[in-house]
């Protein structure tokens, strides 16, 4: 599918409907677990979109290395071709989605901190949806859903955890792997940061957005970080 040429609000939907399909596929093969069929509504709406969420998370890191790759996304250069606007929309719809059903399904067992990780990407998809041109903070909120997007596996283990009793070695995977993605993440915003007041950019308005948003999510990440260090 060539997700380019598609437009990003039929996108947006399309992404929802999947999303919802994909959670009763994954309630029907859970509901065979012996541990999962024990737990009360709220906690396994919990477990499956956690896991639920992992797999397009899979797919937009996927996505995103491969951009990477083919030139499409170039790390050092800010600019944004405009070919790319309605790929770009459409990425980043598809990651907010994940977020905007979670916390409709979860919001009673989300902590507050997570609830507003989750408000800024939506807030910030629409700011994004609504662009004629991708600016450069914009494409820095692109780029932090991007790396997020290669610790998936959190996710799946946040979920996986309640229906095993042996994941220690699961979990130091995790947080390794979710510390790596973080550093990275957060060394590209410092580099971006730097560049657009080296070159003297006048949109501190957005920027103040993009500070923002920032600020929850990565007060989220370290959070969650210290949770995975935990040794129980």
């Amino acid at each position: 599918m060539n997700i380019d040429k598609i437009n990003p609000y039929k996108f947006l939907f399309s992404s929802g409907l999947l999303y919802l399909a994909n959670n009763n596929i994954l309630k029907y093969i859970l509901n065979k677990n012996n541990n999962f069929i024990t737990y009360n509504s709220e906690r396994k709406e919990y477990i499956i979109t956690n896991i639920n969420k992992s797999f397009f998370l899979l797919l937009i890191a996927i996505y995103f290395c491969y951009n990477i790759k083919n030139g499409k996304i170039n790390l050092l250069n800010l600019q944004i071709d405009d070919n790319d606007l309605i790929n770009y929309k459409n990425i980043t719809s598809f990651y907010s989605i994940t977020d905007l059903i979670s916390t409709i399904l979860c919001f009673k067992t989300m902590k507050s901190s997570t609830i507003f990780h989750h408000v800024c990407v939506i807030l910030v998809n629409l700011w994004i949806l609504q662009a004629k041109k991708i600016n450069e903070l914009q494409k820095g909120i692109i780029i932090y859903g991007g790396f997020s997007s290669m610790a998936f596996l959190v996710n799946f283990f946040l979920g996986y955890r309640f229906l095993t009793k042996n994941y220690n070695i699961m979990k130091k995977i995790v947080y390794n792997n979710y510390v790596i993605a973080c550093l990275l993440n957060w060394s590209w915003q410092s580099f971006h940061t730097y560049k657009f007041f080296y070159k003297k950019n006048t949109n501190y308005k957005g920027f103040i957005l993009y500070l923002f948003a920032l600020y929850f999510w990565i007060s989220d990440d370290i959070k969650l970080m210290e949770f995975l260090a935990l040794k129980n």
